[in-house]
């Protein structure tokens, strides 16, 4: 379906059938790099950072969608691979992310 309407694919169904360890290392190669772009993921051992992305799940936006909304508890991170992400309050636009 996300293929047909959206040109998109459920990246979590395909790792999925997976063997948990190759899961792992795709989730680290996809990953690795935009967290290891925030200052706090920067040094972080290689352990803690397979750690982590055990726990990252892929997710794919189109135009319009709505990643979080204003005044919601903050209770992930994301990190933009591909496109722009347009931060708004109510009133206005505030920023564009890459």
């Amino acid at each position: 379906y996300k293929w047909r309407t959206r040109r998109a694919v459920n990246e979590e169904e395909m790792l999925a059938d997976l063997p948990s360890s190759l899961q792992l290392d795709i989730r680290l190669f996809m990953c690795a790099r935009h967290m290891r772009s925030v200052p706090l993921f920067a040094d972080a051992p290689p352990g803690v950072m397979h750690a982590l992305v055990g726990h990252v799940k892929l997710e794919t936006y189109m135009e319009g969608d709505f990643i979080a909304t204003e005044g919601s508890p903050a209770e992930q991170m994301f990190f933009v691979q591909a496109g722009i992400v347009e931060v708004r309050n109510s009133d206005e636009t505030i920023q564009h992310l890459t």
